[in-house]
C-alpha cells in the first residue's frame, strides 16, 4: 500500500496529493500471450493464435447442440470404402449433405450448401451388414443426412426432414478402430449429423491443471494435473518489505551492476488472492513472467506519455516464495529518469506484472473433454502507485544519491510529402524516437488461416421486426505505419540527434502511448464527428469498439464497410498531447484496407540452383486480384536481387477464396545456401464479398431472424372450380412460406395470420425477394388433382392475395 498521506505530505506538496493509479493496459493483440523464460533470463515472445470458431448453424436455431451424442466416424477421402460416395461437408453449417450432381440444396444460414474444402465422404446405405448404427436418412429438400428413429427433425428448407425416398443409412459408432474421419457428432435439436471438429482430450492426454470453467484468473483453484496432489492456484505479486513485521522499506534498489552498468534491482513477494479460502492446502500452478516498469513522461505541451522498460532478469528465490528481479538501463540518464519517476507522484509510476499459464479448460457439451489454452493475465503491482518518498526510504539508491531526471520528452518533426510528422526523443536515450501511427485499419486474425476479420455483429435483443431491429458490432483495429515513412525519418532525425558519424541505423523507434486518446467517428445521418466514449484505445497495440446501430444505419454502414461508400463512415483517433494540441490518425473502417496477412504461401526449394518454388494460397474469405507479385532471397540480413516468373497464370490474376497462384523465385546472383525467399505483396488487392464476409462476422450464438406479421387473404372466387368443371372446386389452397409454416386456406377459412421469420442478413444482403420481402408458393387441392407452383414468387406486402398456380 501506498505510504500514509501524512508522511507524504512532509515531501511533497498538498497540491500533488492525488495519486496517480496504474491500471493493467488496454491490450489489443491478436496473440494470446507474451511469455518470459526466467530459467535463461531471456525475453520470448511466443504466438499462439486463438481458436476460430465453427460456423455451425443449426436449423432449429443458433447453433448445433451435440449434447448426449455419440462419437461418429466418417470414411473419408478412401475410393475402397463401402456405401454410397459422393457426400460432403458444408463449410458454412458444418453439415453433412449429399452432393451427388443435386441441383438444389438448403443451408441454415441461408443458400445452398457450400462444399468449398470438403473431402470426399461415403456413408453405408443398404446393407444389413454394415457396422454402426443404422436408422439414418437423407432428406431430400435440404440433402442433409439426419437421423430417421424418431420424429424428424427441422428442416433449414422449412417444416420438417423429409425422409422420402431414402436409402437406409448406417454411420459407425464409438468405435476408435473404425477409419476415417472423427469428431462428428449428432445435434439433439435438427437431428443432424454435424463436424464438431476438435472435442477435446481426456484429462490424462493433456496431463495440464484443469480451470474450473472458461475463465482463467487468480482467484480459482485448479485440479492438479496428477490426480491426488492438492489443487493449484496463480500466485499475485506485491513488492517485498524489508524485516520480519514487514514494516521496514520496500526491497527495491538502484544500483550498480558488477560490470558497472545501472540497475534496478527489486524481490516480489507471492500472495494467494483472497477469494482463496484461508486454510485450503494448494500448490502453486506453473507460470511463466513478464515483469515491466512504466512511469510517465511529459510532453512539451504538457501531455503525458508512457515509457516501458522490461526487467531482463528475473529468478526464484531458494525457498520458492519470491522473484528477484534485475532491470538493467541504457545509461545513468534513464537511471536517474527512472528515479526521478517513482520518487514523484507525478511520475505516475507503475509495476505491471503478466503471468502466463498453461491449462486445460472444459469443452463446451462435451463431458470430460477439455483443451488447452494459454492465458496471460495483468497484475498491477503493490505499492500502486508506485512512490517511495527518498526521505523514508533512504536505501532507494546505493552510493552517493543521483542528479536530478528529466521525465521529458522533445519534439522533433520531420516532413514526409506535405505532412509534417512529429517525433518525440527520449531525454534518456537520446537515439530513441517515438511516434504515432499513420491510421488504424480494421484487424485481421493471425495464423493459422483462414485469416478472418476480428469483426462481429450480431442482432441486438428486444426486437420485434424491422422497424425496431438494431445491430450490434464490435471490431478490433490495429495501427499501421507507413515503413517508407519511418525510414525518411531515420535519416532526418539522425542527422539531428545524433553526433557526426553516427550511423542512421543508431535510431530506435518506439510507438507514442499518451495518456489521453479517444475514438471519433461520423456514422450515417450524423453531422460531424461525434465522440464513442466506450472505445478501448492502446495506440502501441489497437483498439476495440462495440457499436449499436439502427438496422438502417448498420446497413449504411455495412455497405460503406465494403469500400464502396466511404463517407459514410469516417472515423479517427484524436490524442491529447496537451495545451490545447491534438494530433488527429485516420481510422479506416473498410474491409478491402486491413492490417493482416491475406495469403498463405509455400515454398520448396526450385530445379534451379538457388531458386524457390512458391504457392500463394489465398487465405480469407474474399476474391483477390494479384496485380504484381516481387521478391528477393535474404540471407544473414543481406538482401539477393531475384526475379519471379513461370506464374500458373498470368497477371493480373484473380484468386477465389481457396485458391491458388504457382510462381518460381530465381536469384539474379548466386545466393548463399541459406538464403529464404522475401515476397512484396503490395500488389494484392481484396475484393470484398458482402455476403462472404456476413458469414463470418455474424455470431450464430445469438438468435439472428426477426419477424413480422404476413396477412394471407383468398377471395371467395379463388376457390371457384376452373370453367367447364363445377364438380371440381377448390377444397383448400396451401400456401407454403420458403422459411415459416405453411398455411391452409378454405372456403370456410379464408383468411390466416402469420408471423414470418426474415433471417436479418436478407436485410443487410438485400436479398432477391428485397430487404424485407419474402418468398412462397402455393398448391391448389381439388377432388381429383392438385396444381403446385413450380418455382417461389416474392412479394413483400403485409397483407398477401396470393397468385395461384396455373391449371390445366
Amino acid at each position: 500500500m501506498p505510504a500514509p498521506q501524512r508522511n507524504l505530505a512532509e515531501a511533497i506538496p498538498a497540491a500533488a496529493l492525488a495519486p496517480r493509479l496504474v491500471r493493467p493496459r488496454v491490450d489489443v493483440t491478436l496473440d494470446e500471450t507474451r511469455i518470459v523464460n526466467p530459467q535463461i533470463f531471456d525475453q520470448v515472445v511466443k504466438i499462439r493464435p486463438r481458436p476460430i470458431v465453427l460456423l455451425n448453424t443449426c436449423p432449429a436455431g443458433g447453433v448445433h447442440d451435440h449434447n448426449g451424442s455419440a462419437a461418429y466416424t466418417l470414411a473419408c477421402d478412401d475410393p475402397q470404402a463401402r456405401g454410397q460416395p459422393d457426400w460432403r461437408w458444408c463449410r458454412k453449417c458444418q453439415g453433412l449433405a449429399y452432393g451427388g450432381g443435386v441441383a438444389q440444396s438448403r443451408c441454415p444460414r441461408g443458400g445452398q450448401h457450400d462444399h468449398t474444402g470438403s473431402a470426399a465422404y461415403t456413408v453405408a446405405m443398404n446393407d444389413p451388414a454394415a457396422p454402426g448404427q443404422p436408422g439414418w436418412r437423407w432428406c431430400h429438400k435440404c440433402q442433409g443426412l439426419a437421423y430417421g428413429g424418431g420424429a424428424p427433425g427441422p428442416c433449414p428448407a422449412g417444416g420438417q426432414h423429409d425422409h422420402g425416398g431414402s436409402g437406409a443409412y448406417a454411420v459407425p459408432m464409438n468405435d476408435p478402430n473404425a477409419p476415417g474421419q472423427t469428431g462428428w457428432r449428432w445435434c439433439r435439436k435438427c437431428q443432424g449429423l454435424a463436424y464438431a471438429g476438435d472435442t477435446g482430450l481426456s484429462r490424462e492426454e493433456l496431463a495440464l491443471p484443469v480451470a474450473p470453467g472458461q475463465e482463467v484468473t487468480d482467484t480459482v483453484t485448479y485440479e492438479p494435473a496428477v490426480p491426488g496432489t492438492p489443487p493449484m492456484h496463480l500466485p499475485q505479486y506485491r513488492l517485498a518489505r524489508r524485516g520480519t513485521t514487514g514494516t521496514g522499506g520496500y526491497e527495491i534498489r538502484f544500483g550498480q551492476a558488477p560490470d558497472g552498468a545501472p540497475i534496478l534491482t527489486l524481490r516480489l513477494e507471492k500472495q494467494r488472492a483472497p477469494q482463496i479460502p484461508a486454510g485450503t492446502a494448494t500448490a502453486e500452478l506453473p507460470h511463466e513472467i513478464l515483469l515491466r516498469l512504466t512511469y510517465r513522461l511529459v510532453l512539451a505541451g504538457g501531455g503525458g506519455a508512457t515509457k516501458e522498460l522490461a526487467f531482463q532478469e528475473i529468478g526464484e528465490t531458494a525457498d520458492g516464495l519470491s522473484l528477484v528481479a534485475t532491470l538493467r538501463f541504457s545509461g545513468p540518464a534513464e537511471r536517474d529518469q527512472a528515479l526521478a519517476a517513482v520518487t514523484n507522484l507525478e511520475g505516475g509510476a507503475g509495476l505491471l506484472i503478466t503471468r502466463s499459464v498453461r491449462v486445460a479448460i472444459p469443452v463446451v457439451g462435451s463431458p470430460n473433454r477439455f483443451r488447452p489454452v494459454t492465458r496471460a493475465l495483468e497484475q498491477v503491482a503493490e505499492p500502486n502507485p508506485f512512490f517511495f518518498n527518498p526521505d523514508l526510504n533512504r536505501d532507494l539508491f546505493e552510493g552517493p544519491r543521483p542528479g536530478a531526471g528529466q521525465l521529458g520528452l522533445s519534439p522533433h518533426q520531420v516532413a514526409q510529402g506535405d505532412r509534417f510528422h512529429t517525433y518525440w526523443q527520449d531525454t534518456a536515450r537520446p537515439n530513441t524516437a517515438y511516434y504515432l501511427p499513420n491510421a488504424f485499419r480494421l484487424a485481421r486474425r493471425g495464423k493459422p488461416a483462414p485469416f478472418l476479420p476480428v469483426v462481429a455483429t450480431r442482432l441486438a435483443p428486444g426486437a420485434t421486426g424491422p422497424e425496431n431491429a438494431a445491430m450490434v458490432l464490435e471490431f478490433v483495429a490495429t495501427p499501421f505505419t507507413d515503413p517508407d515513412r519511418l525510414a525518411a525519418a531515420r535519416q532526418a532525425l539522425a542527422a539531428k540527434l545524433l553526433p557526426a558519424g553516427a550511423s542512421p541505423d543508431d535510431i530506435v523507434f518506439e510507438p507514442l502511448q499518451v495518456e489521453k486518446a479517444s475514438l471519433w467517428m461520423a456514422l450515417p445521418g450524423a453531422v460531424g464527428f461525434t465522440e464513442r466514449p466506450g472505445a478501448l484505445i492502446d495506440l502501441r497495440s489497437g483498439l476495440t469498439h462495440v457499436e449499436t446501430l439502427p438496422l438502417p444505419a448498420f446497413q449504411a454502414v455495412y455497405d460503406a464497410l465494403m469500400g464502396g461508400s466511404v463517407a459514410l463512415m469516417r472515423g479517427e483517433v484524436r490524442v491529447d498531447l496537451g495545451s490545447g494540441v491534438t494530433d488527429r490518425i485516420p481510422f479506416e473502417a473498410r474491409f478491402d484496407t486491413m492490417n493482416g496477412n491475406l495469403v498463405e504461401v509455400q515454398a520448396a526449394p526450385g530445379l534451379a540452383p538457388g531458386s524457390f518454388a512458391l504457392t500463394l494460397t489465398n487465405a480469407i474469405e474474399s476474391p483477390l486480384t494479384v496485380a504484381s507479385l516481387g521478391g528477393l532471397l535474404r540471407a544473414a540480413g543481406q538482401d539477393v536481387a531475384a526475379t519471379i516468373g513461370e506464374f500458373s497464370q498470368p497477371l493480373p490474376a484473380e484468386l477465389a477464396p481457396g485458391a491458388s497462384l504457382s510462381c518460381v523465385l530465381t536469384p539474379a546472383a548466386p545466393a548463399p545456401a541459406e538464403a529464404q525467399p522475401v515476397l512484396d505483396l503490395d500488389g494484392l488487392r481484396v475484393r470484398p464479398d458482402a455476403a462472404g464476409l456476413w458469414e463470418v462476422i455474424l455470431d450464430t450464438t445469438t438468435p439472428n431472424e426477426i419477424s413480422r406479421t404476413i396477412r394471407v387473404k383468398l377471395f371467395p372466387a379463388m376457390f371457384e372450380a376452373p370453367d367447364g368443371n363445377a364438380a371440381e372446386p377448390a377444397l383448400a389452397v396451401l400456401v407454403q412460406f420458403e422459411r415459416g409454416t405453411t398455411l391452409e386456406l378454405t372456403p370456410e377459412k379464408p383468411e390466416a395470420e402469420l408471423r414470418l421469420p426474415i433471417p436479418i442478413g436478407s436485410i443487410v444482403l438485400r436479398s432477391a425477394a428485397g430487404p424485407s420481402g419474402y418468398r412462397y408458393r402455393c398448391s391448389v387441392i381439388r377432388r381429383s388433382s392438385r396444381a403446385t407452383d413450380s418455382e417461389w414468387r416474392e412479394d413483400s406486402s403485409d397483407l398477401l392475395v396470393p397468385l395461384l398456380p396455373k391449371e390445366g
